[in-house]
């Protein structure tokens, strides 16, 4: 058998014209020499991928670069040994190629919906306490907010009844701080972080008719607190973006998420399920303290009845549905 390629002598990149002739006893000879320069048995054959040229290697150094794939298959055949001719039928099977992208494409789906919420839960949980007040922190200095305009009195009762919502249900006053603030850029609003710190606009309180209105929102601001969900919600879309990092190779683009971190914080909204487990587990907080428990829902209609072409600032965090409405109704 006589190959046509090139020669390289695997000391130096530059490579010449030649041929590689094998006789029948198995032994090799390089262009027209007239000694062998080795043997069929020592000689590496690499598998085929698609019409890319191969390198053969001889034992004492020299390779052979190649194109003649069907020669090439029959040499690797003489030695008895087919290598990863395999790689080779799978790439040429278009069947397996398209089942091959669709697996790719399904177990980074798997991946993104249901491995990065587990970890982002796991991660939320396990972070430190002094790196979520820093973010905590970092958050609240970057809103406009201004000093309370609620009488004494008003502010009194909110803390008070704050105090005995938590006490009604075990839980530590110390884990928790109520900031009470005024900013008319934001409008009605409420958000909770993952420090236990917890705001409640001016705007929002005056929409509501009963104090059980904007302390149904104080409970199911504790539960996001409790679970860490706003936490889960930024480290999901952090998660998100180191995973275009592995694909893009693209680094800037985690350090930037890693920043935005207290943004994050504040303008992530919650996933439906997030929700409906702040209204349920809110509800039943609301009627351990011998509060009203539909509250909540009496407030997120008159919220979602106040829309006119600008949606009240808690909507944007926390999405009214007819799901969750019922749902609250439904609360024995």
């Amino acid at each position: 058998m006589e190959l046509a390629g090139r020669w390289l002598d695997g000391r130096q990149s530059r490579s010449y014209p030649g041929v590689l002739r094998v006789n029948e006893a198995g032994e090799l000879f390089r262009d027209a020499q007239g000694s062998p320069c080795g043997r069929l048995s020592e000689l590496t054959v690499p598998a085929r991928l698609g019409t890319m040229p191969r390198t053969l290697t001889l034992a004492n150094g020299w390779r052979f670069e190649c194109d003649q794939h069907e020669r090439l298959d029959a040499l690797a055949n003489a030695r008895g040994r087919k290598g990863l001719a395999w790689v080779d039928r799978l790439e040429r099977s278009r069947h397996i190629a398209v089942v091959a992208l669709v697996l790719v494409v399904a177990v980074f789906w798997g991946l993104y919906r249901y491995g990065v919420p587990a970890l982002a839960a796991h991660t939320a949980q396990a972070l430190p306490a002094d790196l979520l007040d820093e973010a905590s922190a970092q958050a609240l200095r970057s809103l406009p907010f201004e000093q309370t305009e609620l009488p004494l009195a008003q502010q009194q009762r909110i803390r008070t009844a704050f105090g005995e919502l938590l006490r009604a249900n075990d839980l530590p006053p110390g884990d928790f701080r109520l900031h009470l603030r005024s900013a008319p850029d934001i409008g009605p609003n409420a958000f909770a972080l993952p420090s236990g710190d917890i705001v409640l606009l001016d705007q929002l309180v005056a929409l509501t008719e009963r104090d059980d209105e904007w302390l149904g929102v104080l409970a199911h601001e504790v539960v996001h607190v409790q679970g860490r969900h706003g936490l889960r919600g930024a480290l999901q879309g952090a998660f998100g973006v180191l995973i275009m990092t592995v694909l893009t190779g693209d680094a800037s683009a985690a350090t930037g998420a890693v920043m935005e971190l207290p943004r994050l914080l504040l303008e992530r909204g919650y996933s439906r399920d997030l929700e409906l487990e702040a209204d349920a587990e809110g509800a039943v907080m609301m009627r351990r303290a011998g509060r009203d428990p539909l509250a909540l829902g009496t407030l997120l209609q008159k919220l979602e009845g106040a829309d006119n072409g600008q949606m009240p600032g808690w909507l944007r965090t926390h999405p009214v549905s007819d799901e969750r409405v019922r749902a609250l109704r439904a609360e024995p």
